[in-house]
């Protein structure tokens, strides 16, 4: 009994020296203010108000609007911090200015469907412009008759726009310069994808090296549709009614379950893969006078040419398949061509190319293939006729190529 009291008031007396000691550590604070008025530390509702969305119903939203940037002598909103921006209303184009210029990397503008309204001044200028900037997003914008380049950003790298709209925007090429119209430029390793072209003069969608263009549609118009340089890959895109090339590519690219109706082909350097494609009703792409060149036109060697279906616009002198100058070592296989004068060519000084399984009907008169030497084919089998095509020997052939 008496171990249990001593041990009690052992502990109290820890207690009660403890908390004389945290009372001669305590310390208040000073007693006198310092002069002047008292004023706030933190930032005013007005600073508050421009980092939060603004709409009609209300506000809650932590990316800055558009509406909220400053201006410069050349553009309508300037965007000079990183950071992610967003559209509260529809914007209008204004003569000799661009309407948001991007002036710092790592930056996302979420259009949310508002509207960039161009200008029928006839002056041109950018509506959405950076140079030498990296990581850039555009996303959910409509351009509705905007004169000039909608997205130029032509050398900035990876940069994405995607669930774009492109109506009746102007933006024709300059001879005076060389430069190319297109709707839409991106740099290096940059994304163009679920995006729609409609009606658009020069409509080409411009992107340098290893850029992906997937799920897009351009859809009447001139300029033709995509413009690519090396390493890029462009599927499940639409071209129709355009009065251009549908795809013409760099080195390496891989043109894939495309659609293309009533308007220039593809167009490709060495070492593509053009795939499971739809060219229907259209006109050549690049190579002869005359129109005739070819649909599908390889100018560079060690292209696989495979699974298309290739027909020529009713009325035109054009060529399926053509591979020209360059082209050497090119693999044809397995192609469906209609309507051209020539279903597959090979020109004279192309050598090693591999021509297998292919089926082309002609025009009356034509030719159905036409093979330089230095080059192998299968055999081709006329099958014009109605009847059981085993007959002949040549059709037996799995590497059989047929001429209706």
């Amino acid at each position: 009994m008496k171990s249990q009291i001593d041990r009690r008031l052992l502990i109290a007396g820890f207690g009660l020296a403890g908390a004389a000691a945290m009372t001669r550590l305590a310390k208040a604070g000073p007693l006198v203010p310092p002069p002047g008025p008292i004023a706030s530390t933190g930032q005013s509702m007005a600073e508050l108000s421009n980092k939060v969305a603004r709409t009609a119903q209300g506000c809650a939203q932590p990316r800055t609007p558009i509406s909220s940037c400053p201006t410069s002598p050349d553009a309508q909103f300037v965007i000079s911090t990183s950071g992610s921006y967003c559209m509260t209303e529809d914007l209008y184009q204004q003569a000799g200015m661009c309407c948001i210029d991007i002036q710092c990397d790592d930056v996302d503008i979420d259009c949310d469907g508002f509207v960039f309204h161009g200008s029928a001044s006839g002056v041109t200028s950018s509506c959405i412009r950076a140079s030498g900037r990296r990581c850039i997003e555009v996303h959910e914008a409509c351009f509705s008759g905007w004169q000039g380049c909608a997205c130029d950003m032509a050398s900035c790298d990876s940069c994405c726009v995607t669930d774009c709209s492109f109506r009746s925007c102007f933006c024709p090429s300059d001879p005076a310069t060389g430069t190319l119209g297109a709707v839409c430029r991106l740099g290096r390793g940059c994304e163009f994808c679920d995006c729609d072209v409609l009606d658009c003069v020069g409509s080409l969608v411009h992107v340098d090296d290893d850029c992906d263009i997937t799920d897009c549609s351009c859809v009447g118009g001139s300029g033709g549709g995509y413009l690519c340089a090396n390493g890029c890959c462009c599927m499940d895109c639409r071209v129709s009614n355009n009065a251009g090339v549908a795809f013409q590519c760099g080195q390496r690219c891989v043109i894939d379950d495309n659609h293309v109706i009533e308007c220039g082909g593809i167009a490709c350097g060495a070492e593509c893969v053009i795939c499971n494609n739809d060219l229907t009703s259209c006109d050549a792409a690049g190579g002869g006078g005359g129109g005739s060149g070819g649909i599908i036109y390889m100018y560079g060697g060690q292209c696989c040419c495979e699974e298309n279906y290739v027909s020529a616009r009713t009325g035109t002198l054009v060529i399926g398949i053509a591979c020209t100058a360059g082209a050497n070592e090119c693999v044809i296989n397995g192609n469906q061509v209609i309507g051209t004068i020539s279903g597959v060519t090979i020109e004279q000084g192309v050598t090693g190319c591999c021509v297998v399984g292919c089926v082309c009907r002609c025009q009356p008169g034509f030719t159905a293939y036409s093979i330089a030497q230095g080059n192998s084919f299968g055999p081709i089998a006329d099958v014009a006729g109605i009847g059981d095509m085993s007959l002949n020997a040549a059709s037996r052939h799995p590497w059989a190529n047929f001429a209706h």
